[in-house]
């Protein structure tokens, strides 16, 4: 039986998706790729757990478009308070750019199911967030949150009230 611990942990997850083994990196973290979206998993600081995150994208090097994205960040943050457990931060990359960087928490190692559901939770999430880095000159692409008169979602919270149960 596997250790209660991440990389018995990641070896159980893999086996059940038919991976086979993790591969560790030095920094003792395993990625998978699924539909496009890299996820990394790493071990919880405090040891007590998975963190899963991946990076959604740069965001815009002209501050007024940086601005605007932030602030629509923040919207969609607000607006999924009360369904997702996903955390969504901005972080300074190896190049200096601002990245978008989505994650989720496991505490603990034993509940593959909760893991599982997790995971899927943060892919399902990411098509949300990626409208909002995937900027152009003229603006953002679609954005499926958004009615076709609205060009931020800004314009679509703007007024809204949010209720967390």
């Amino acid at each position: 039986m596997f250790s209660l611990n991440f990389s018995g942990c990641l070896d159980k997850l893999w086996r059940k998706l038919g991976l086979g083994a993790p591969i560790f990196s030095d920094q003792n973290t395993a990625s998978m790729n699924v539909d496009g979206v890299q996820l990394v998993f790493s071990d919880a600081l405090d040891g007590g757990g998975i963190e899963v995150t991946t990076v959604i994208g740069s965001l815009s090097e002209t501050v007024g478009t940086r601005g605007r994205q932030i602030e629509d960040i923040l919207h969609l943050n607000l607006a999924c308070l009360s369904q997702f457990r996903t955390l969504a931060v901005l972080r300074k990359a190896d190049d200096g750019a601002e990245e978008l960087v989505l994650s989720v928490s496991f505490r603990g190692y034993t509940e593959l199911e909760k893991l599982t559901g997790l995971v899927e939770e943060l892919l399902s999430v990411v098509s949300l967030y990626q409208p909002l880095v995937s900027a152009y000159a003229g603006g953002y692409q679609g954005n499926p949150l958004l009615g076709a008169a609205q060009t931020s979602l800004s314009d679509e919270l703007d007024g809204a009230m949010v209720f967390h149960l």
